[in-house]
């Protein structure tokens, strides 16, 4: 069997020479035509490197810490790590500079990719690299889930998807356990990020994950019963990307979670009442019609007895519900147009 040395050999970089680009982790500007960990590792790892020391759970939120970091334990050797951490922010990098061109720029690191995509241990220092990068860098979240994404597709039979949703969800519990203690900052950063990861990184049959509409309700309950200022403008803005889906997963506990917000909004500063308005807006006029008009939600025995009372309400702009004529005109008009009418 060939050593980790002998196989990295075979990796060919395919870097094209462009002006220096800073890390987005360390801050520093890596030297593609000097850097060793660009030519992958030359030394085999450690025979008594043993995997089952590896740590999946991150370290705690504290109003000391910055940001939320996923921790991994060291069973790779230096060269290992470099080389993993060199080529993930260098992709990392260059789709931020031209996320327009994000086939070409993932298909030119796609030989490393598929290498450490091979190696369980390489896949969690992988995973792991890419989180912190994205924690790191709220604005780089869409465009490093895409590149998850893209990760997942590549290499079907690897362990990504499970190491990568694994260190989500026990990051998660972590946070959640210490939400009254953290740092806002750190909470709103992984808040969208897994909501980032909610509306774009479908599962195995191309559906969203159950349990992390399920966790993201879950945070929203908590960030509701959080005195803490920031802790709300993180409700909003995790409602503000999520709504929609939420609306169409779980449209009951999302009715919940707006009652919530009504009950707390005259306590919030200015900017986080906008955001919250929003929500609450864009839940009345949107969001809460794709639950009520979505036939397949409504029990098959309640459809023709308008009298039960399980039948689906219907409410208007106003928040008032609508009279049997207007629910059936409106019904009517949606279904002579086959939901394809707009307004602008």
């Amino acid at each position: 069997m060939s050593s980790i040395s002998d196989r990295i050999r075979l990796v060919r970089r395919k870097v094209d020479v462009a002006p220096p680009v800073q890390n987005p982790v360390n801050g520093t500007v890596p030297d593609l035509a000097n850097d060793p960990a660009s030519k992958g590792p030359t030394t085999p790892r450690s025979e008594s490197s043993e995997v089952d020391t590896v740590n999946l759970s991150s370290s705690p939120l504290n109003p000391d810490a910055d940001e939320f970091i996923p921790q991994q334990q060291d069973v790779l050797t230096a060269e290992e790590s470099d080389f993993v951490e060199f080529n993930t922010m260098t992709c990392m990098v260059e789709l931020i500079q031209s996320p327009h061109e994000f086939e070409e720029v993932c298909n030119n690191h796609k030989s490393e990719f598929e290498f450490m995509l091979a190696d369980e241990d390489l896949v969690l220092k992988l995973v792991c690299t890419l989180l912190m990068s994205l924690l790191k860098e709220p604005n780089s979240q869409y465009i490093g889930v895409k590149l998850a994404k893209w990760l997942k597709d590549i290499a079907p039979t690897s362990n990504f998807l499970r190491t990568l949703m694994n260190c989500l969800e026990m990051d998660f519990n972590k946070m959640v356990q210490d939400l009254r203690t953290a740092n806002p900052a750190g909470v709103r950063s992984m808040s969208l990020l897994l909501g980032e990861f909610y509306v774009q990184f479908p599962d195995s049959s191309g559906r969203r994950f159950v349990f992390i509409s399920e966790a993201i309700l879950d945070l929203c309950e908590n960030l509701l019963q959080c005195d803490v200022p920031g802790h709300i403008l993180t409700l909003g803005l995790l409602l503000k990307l999520t709504g929609q889906s939420l609306a169409e997963d779980c449209p009951t506990k999302l009715g919940q979670i707006i009652d919530g917000i009504k009950k707390i909004i005259c306590k919030t500063d200015d900017w986080t009442t906008v955001v919250l308005t929003t929500v609450m807006s864009t839940y009345t006029n949107e969001w809460q019609i794709i639950d009520q008009l979505d036939s397949e939600k409504t029990p098959k025995s309640c459809e023709n007895n308008p009298d039960d009372p399980c039948e689906a309400k219907l409410y208007g702009p106003d928040g008032c519900e609508l009279t049997a004529d207007e629910a059936k005109f409106l019904k009517n008009c949606v279904g002579d147009n086959d939901g394809s009418s707009s307004s602008v």
